[in-house]
């Protein structure tokens, strides 16, 4: 769980591949990520975050945009949080580092926070 802040630079780490599958937002463009926190937040508030995935050494730096909320008491126990857009990434560096590690990920039926 992350706790965001207004005007905050957040680390996030990503441990494990079950972790990273239920996390990732494929179909949002340029790539997201869903963020558990208790936090609230508004559509299109703006982050800037550190993100260390699996053991890689190097920590990718994004802005990122919330774009999905999961409320505390939405369906199907589904866990509170945000979604949040790669806003700063056109090249698509995360999202191919991301889909680089889920390569045998990608196409599982496992749940994931959003869907």
């Amino acid at each position: 769980m992350v706790v965001l802040k207004n005007s905050e630079i957040f680390p996030i780490v990503i441990s494990n591949h079950d972790e990273l599958h239920r996390s990732y937002m494929p179909s949002i463009i340029n790539g997201g990520l869903f963020i558990a926190t208790k936090e609230t937040f508004a559509l299109n508030h703006e982050f800037f975050f550190l993100l260390r995935l699996l053991n890689d050494s190097e920590r990718l730096s994004f802005t990122g945009k919330v774009i999905w909320i999961t409320p505390s008491n939405s369906e199907n126990y589904r866990e509170q949080g945000v979604g949040i857009q790669f806003c700063n990434d056109t090249k698509g560096t995360i999202k191919k580092k991301i889909e680089k590690h889920l390569s045998g990920y990608l196409n599982c039926e496992r749940a994931t926070y959003t869907m």
